[in-house]
């Protein structure tokens, strides 16, 4: 027996193509998943959004440990400097991550936008024939 799930194209809704495109400028340009949640796709906006807070986590983690470091060296203490590059480079690939996601996730808005929209034309052209025939 085959089971729908939520993000089977049968139950996914139909998104027009000005919706597509601003999900597109969204996910790229604000932030990954924010456009994957406007045009209803839940579960891959949600992740997005998820993995790109992680990202931005770590790299504002990384950037007050190394503020916090220069602030001391600035004052006088005396301690050795130890940035701990990984944080940010973790932080960077995450956010890269959800930023990938997020530009898969709209090309696939893009392309079933497209589909729909020659659907609707051959089954108007289907109709004009079919008007002319009778």
């Amino acid at each position: 027996m085959n089971k729908i799930s939520a993000s089977s194209p049968a139950v996914r809704k139909l998104v027009v193509p000005n919706t597509a495109r601003n999900a597109l400028l969204i996910n790229l340009f604000v932030t990954p998943g924010m456009g994957s949640l406007m045009a209803g796709r839940i579960l891959e906006g949600l992740g997005q959004v998820i993995v790109a807070v992680a990202g931005f986590t770590l790299v504002f983690v990384w950037f007050v440990n190394v503020m916090v470091q220069y602030y001391g060296m600035i004052n006088g203490q005396e301690a050795q400097f130890q940035p701990r590059a990984w944080l940010g480079i973790a932080g960077i690939i995450t956010f890269g991550v959800a930023w990938l996601w997020a530009l898969a996730t709209s090309i696939n808005l893009m392309r079933e936008t497209r589909r729909q929209e020659l659907a609707e034309r051959q089954q108007d052209l289907q109709r004009t024939t079919d008007d002319e025939s009778n």
